[in-house]
């Protein structure tokens, strides 16, 4: 026998490793023997549960690890010269919001030979909005954007002090100075200019990029203005450096609009099985001493038949781990083996597929290792798509053959009370149908209630134990006529159990069974805005031309029940963009809307002595009311509400805007001869009169002393001539005109209109005028005034008046000579379906001689922002005194619904009830969502008032998102839904649309949605019955049950077997070899080679080409 002495030189230890990725190394130990034999050891292969060897190759199965305990990973860090692609935004220091606008490449028209200037979009378009940012060494970069396959850098023109983007590249002109936080994705770019560094600043007037100087210190993220500052998008530079076999479980719930991970329910990272295989070419013993592994991760996660499932059965191990390898099978380990692998694995589930709509039985199986039994709360069925409701009968519930029949019948032997009855497991649900719920039984006293009452009405109680409602039912037996304990259903071996799963017939006969509290059932017409009637077809998309009804009879006579539910299903186009004021309802000054943007200005009001003047934006003079006593003030709230008019008697008059007068009280507290002014927040009109003020609440005319509110009250000054609020705060200013901009409090005072900020307590002066008519504030905190009777300005908000003093005279811009301007206010309105935010109105006295006496005639422009584009129109007022509307103030109400209403992010439910036995006094419930938390496509909606029992809810979706309560049993309908609901339009006073009243059919019709499928009910909708509409419109999935089986072994092929490698290859040709045929003449080799040349071309991608057909015959 010969004996062998291994050593270093006749014994390698080789060294396993990957080298298609030279980033990821294989972890290993090395061990030394006293022989001198060096040992590899490698992690990878430690302990494989299986080996083989086959057609010159071998193969290792592993055992269960994680990819961490045999690989580690290099750091992948982008280093500090590299290019990013992304958006670039203005307006967005601070998020991106709906006033955001994106560097776009203005491709309209090209100004110079192949290059293109820039402009601002709303929305980022996939060419011309996205680009390259190159940074580079020494704090500079470039950007460029490739359009047409030509690339263009954004560069500073010297000459003409612009910017444009142009193909050559030229240090000077293409590359910027930068400071990017990467942590908030914001950037900033410069060019030092004459040894001055310049910020490239967007500029609100032109819209276009410029250089403004830096001013002195050091410049930082928190000195730079907004308008310096772009938003980019994340900068994912650096990669980890781990490696996991993660199963995420993704949601997308109502309250987001992006799927993001379950954190509660994902498993980052698990034990898995892979295949190492390694080819015998690839071998060089003693030249690398290596083993060149190629590796699979096997499908651990996956069941029998291939799906992924929760319902693993190892407490220890991932909920959707079924599969667990053993074995490899290639055949006999010799150089011809199998063609394919086989791999052995253990399982110990099937599933068992529950049809939706369908009652279906299964048995147990007699092995169902690791249990004895399973307790339902334990099973996977929730997790894999069990459906719950409120009750039984429209929930999915589990039933159990009670039989001692185990050798004599099917039904097994079950532990629980036999007496060959189903026991009925229902599962019930949480205060979300998304969430998951609970098995429960139900219990009922048939002398009490019927079969289908316990299967179809909610219980009272949940109970734990039997030993509680025992001795509860003694207290109160009717309590415990119907009640539901967590589930002791358990699932036996070999029991007989049948399982229903809700489908969409049983949802949609639920929403059949509730046909008799419908009250409106969709659509049948729908109209534009010329009234044209068109024939609806499951949905109207609505784009600022059509409009629907709904309800056109008063609410009372089809209902006696003061409950009322709207279900419908709406898309937005764009939850950037505003989709209309009250897109849904009959709210006025009561009833209820569905509003999205109500930061409108439908009105221009106008008084002097007893009249009162109610235009619309257009100058268009609606209405002209007579007053009974000679007027002070008049102040507004709600935009299509109602006025209040404050006269010398110390009354206060409620009208409509059609001109109604409403109601009147008489407010002796400030009946005498302190001054008085006043201002609107909320439902209420804060009034100052000499050293006190007080709070007049609209709805009920009731009013309360500052001793009586809970408010915290700020002095600007000792003499108190104007009030404010905001919040919780009221101001008290030395100044007129107050008005309050975010947290800014703007008067005038010795010639000075001033700014107060509330929270640093700083006071700043905006202007010096000694004349300052009236002046408006727009939501950009641009400040627009009249000063000295004819001339007008504009402050931004870096406090630069924009209009130069020589070109001040108002006549400049509205062509009206020897005028007088009184007023200025804000305009924000639909028009044709979009919102136009950059209007003003200015009202006049225009110079007129009417019969050879000295007139002056009111006269309403409308202007845009920049004062441009005038329009105007002259009434027939007539007024001798140059003084009359001196004491006119917020003429389009634009401050009340700017500090009231937000910026159009949210959609809002709103509804006015008045109580059951003093109708003036009404109750109030408003209910919001995010509108950035719902993502595209449809999602249903469903607003709910139970007058019964005082609540108001909003769900959407399935999941309630907010709720109001009110006393239950105090208010009613009334008269409330006696006017019809409007949808894609603005309801008024009248039974009428708003633009009806405003005399123009172009007002206030709304866009950028979508509704279908729009009912009202009589009945308050709560949850399970939403959950069932939504139900009742969807395919509802099999429910696959992983049914514990025991061990049982199964073997998978694989049949196809591919190589990782990079992108790529050397080249589009590739040989054929034929192996192992045994044919060695070489007529008979060229005859075949020739037939396959002929007919290969059929089968292999177009791009490839067959270079050279090699046999291979094994020698003798």
């Amino acid at each position: 026998m010969d004996v062998v002495i291994l050593n270093s030189n006749n014994f390698v230890s080789l060294s396993a490793n990957y080298n298609l990725d030279s980033q990821i190394s294989l972890k290993k130990d090395y061990r030394s023997s006293y022989s001198g034999i060096n040992l590899t050891l490698d992690e990878c292969l430690s302990s494989a549960r299986d080996t083989s060897s086959n057609k010159y190759s071998n193969f290792y199965l592993s055992n269960e690890f994680k990819y961490d305990n045999f690989l580690s990973l290099d750091s992948l860090t982008i280093g500090d010269t590299y290019t990013f692609t992304t958006y670039i935004a203005i307006n967005s220091s601070g998020g991106l919001n709906n006033k955001t606008r994106y560097l776009n490449l203005d491709i309209g028209t090209p100004e110079f030979s192949n290059g293109y200037n820039y402009n601002f979009v709303e929305n980022l378009f996939v060419d011309t909005s996205y680009f390259e940012i190159q940074f580079l060494e020494n704090n500079k970069c470039t950007i460029s954007n490739e359009y047409e396959f030509v690339k263009r850098y954004f560069s500073y023109d010297y000459l003409s002090n612009s910017f444009k983007f142009i193909s050559a590249f030229n240090s000077e002109l293409n590359e910027f100075n930068y400071s990017y936080d990467k942590d908030e994705n914001l950037l900033t770019l410069s060019k030092k200019i004459y040894d001055k560094e310049n910020y490239l600043t967007f500029d609100k007037i032109t819209s276009l990029f410029t250089f403004v100087s830096a001013s002195s210190g050091t410049a930082t993220f928190d000195t730079f203005s907004a308008d310096q500052i772009l938003k980019l998008r994340n900068n994912n530079s650096t990669l980890g450096n781990n490696l996991s076999s993660s199963n995420y479980v993704y949601k997308k719930p109502y309250n987001t609009g992006e799927l993001f991970v379950d954190l509660q329910t994902s498993t980052y990272d698990y034990d898995s099985n892979y295949l190492f295989n390694n080819e015998f070419y690839s071998i060089k013993p003693y030249k690398k001493a290596n083993l060149d592994l190629n590796l699979i991760n096997l499908k651990n996660q996956k069941t029998v038949n291939n799906d992924q499932s929760y319902g693993g059965v190892f407490i220890n191990e991932p909920q959707f781990k079924h599969r667990y390898y053993e074995n490899i099978f290639t055949g006999v380990n010799q150089e011809k083996g199998n063609y394919n692998i086989g791999l052995g694995f253990a399982s110990y589930t099937i599933s068992k597929k529950l049809k939706p709509d369908t009652l279906s039985y299964f048995h147990i199986p007699y092995d169902i290792y690791p249990y004895g039994k399973l307790n339902v709360n334990d099973s996977s069925l929730v997790i894999s798509g069990a459906i719950p409701s409120d009750t039984p009968y429209f929930a999915d519930k589990i039933f159990k053959k009670l039989g001692n029949y185990k050798y004599s019948s099917p039904f097994g032997n079950t532990s629980d009370t036999q007496t060959g009855d189903y026991l009925c497991t229902w599962l019930s649900g949480s205060d979300t149908i998304n969430e998951k719920g609970i098995w429960v039984d139900r219990y009922y006293d048939p002398a009490n209630i019927s079969y289908y009452d316990a299967l179809v009405n909610p219980s009272n109680d949940l109970t734990t134990n039997f030993d509680t409602a025992s001795a509860n039912s003694n207290v109160d037996n009717k309590k415990y006529d119907l009640f539901d304990k967590i589930s002791d259903l358990t699932f036996e071996k070999g029991a007989l159990y049948a399982y229903h799963h809700i489908g969409k017939n049983n949802a949609t006969s639920f929403v059949n069974s509730m046909s008799g509290s419908l009250i409106f059932d969709n659509f049948d017409y729908y109209y534009d805005k010329d009234y044209f009637r068109y024939n609806f077809n499951k949905e109207i998309t609505f784009n600022g031309n059509y409009f629907c009804k709904a309800l056109e009879t008063p609410l009372d006579s089809v209902s006696t029940f003061d409950n009322l539910s709207i279900n419908f299903d709406l898309k937005i186009e764009d939850v950037n963009k505003p989709i209309g004021s009250q897109i849904i309802g009959n709210y006025s000054d009561r009833g209820l809307g569905i509003f999205n943007y109500r930061r409108i200005t439908p009105h221009t009001i106008t008084f002097a002595q007893k009249e009162i003047y109610i235009y619309n934006s257009n100058g268009r003079l609606l209405h002209k009311v007579f007053n009974d006593e000679i007027i002070t003030s008049i102040v507004r709230n709600e935009p299509n509400g109602n006025f209040f008019v404050f006269d010398e008697t110390a009354k206060v008059t409620k009208y409509t805007y059609i001109g109604g007068k409403i109601e009147q009280k008489y407010i002796p507290e400030i009946d005498n001869e302190n001054n008085t002014n006043y201002y609107s927040f909320g439902k209420y009109i804060f009034i100052i009169n000499g050293n006190d003020w007080y709070r007049l609440d609209t709805t009920s005319f009731i009013i309360k002393s500052k001793d009586e509110l809970n408010y915290e009250t700020v002095l600007l000054g000792e003499n108190n001539l104007s009030i404010a609020a905001i919040n919780n705060k009221v101001i008290l200013t030395p100044g007129v005109n107050t008005k309050v901009h975010n947290n800014n409090v703007y008067y005038y005072e010795d010639f000075r209109l001033k700014k107060y900020n509330i929270n640093t307590k700083e006071t700043l002066t905006k202007l010096e005028v000694i004349t300052l008519n009236d002046y408006t504030i727009d939501e950009d905190g641009n400040v627009y005034g009249i000063y000295e009777n004819n001339k007008v300005f504009k402050i931004n908000d870096r406090d630069f008046n924009e209009i130069k003093p020589q070109d001040a005279e108002l006549s400049n811009y509205t062509g009206l000579e020897f005028g007088l301007s009184k007023k200025i206010d804000i305009i924000n309105e639909f028009y044709n379906g979009e919102l136009n935010k950059n209007l003003l109105t200015i009202y006049s006295l225009s110079a007129n001689r009417v019969d050879n006496v000295d007139l002056y005639r009111t006269v309403t422009t409308k202007i845009d922002t920049d004062f441009l584009s005038p329009s105007s129109f002259a009434d027939d007022i007539l007024t001798s005194s140059s003084s009359t509307f001196d004491n006119n103030s917020n003429i389009n109400n634009f401050n009340y619904v700017y500090n009231n209403y937000d910026d159009g992010s949210t959609l809002s439910v709103k509804v006015r009830l008045p109580q059951i036995y003093d109708v003036q006094t009404y109750e109030e419930g408003t209910l919001s969502l995010k509108l950035s938390s719902i993502g595209p496509g449809y999602h249903n909606f469903t607003v709910s008032l139970d007058t019964t029992n005082g609540l108001f809810n909003l769900l959407v979706d399935g999941a309630n998102v907010d709720t109001y309560t009110f006393q239950n049993a105090q208010y009613s309908f009334g008269t409330l839904f006696s006017n019809q609901f409007f949808i894609g339009t603005e309801p008024s006073y009248g039974n009428n649309k708003l633009n009806e009243n405003l005399k123009d059919n172009n007002y206030y019709n709304y866009s950028n949605f979508t509704i279908k499928d729009f009912y009202l009910y009589n009945k308050p909708l709560y949850l399970y019955e939403t959950a069932n509409i939504i139900r009742s419109k969807e395919q509802i999935n099999d429910l696959y049950f992983q049914l514990p089986t025991g061990k049982r072994s199964y073997v998978e092929n694989i049949d196809k077997y591919f190589k990782f490698k990079l992108p790529g290859r050397k080249s589009n040709q590739f040989n054929v070899k034929i192996l192992d045929t045994g044919i060695t003449e070489e007529v008979l080799q060229k005859n075949i080679s020739n037939n396959i040349n002929e007919n290969i071309t059929s089968v292999i991608p177009a791009n490839t080409r067959l270079n050279n057909i090699e046999w291979e015959v094994e020698n003798d």
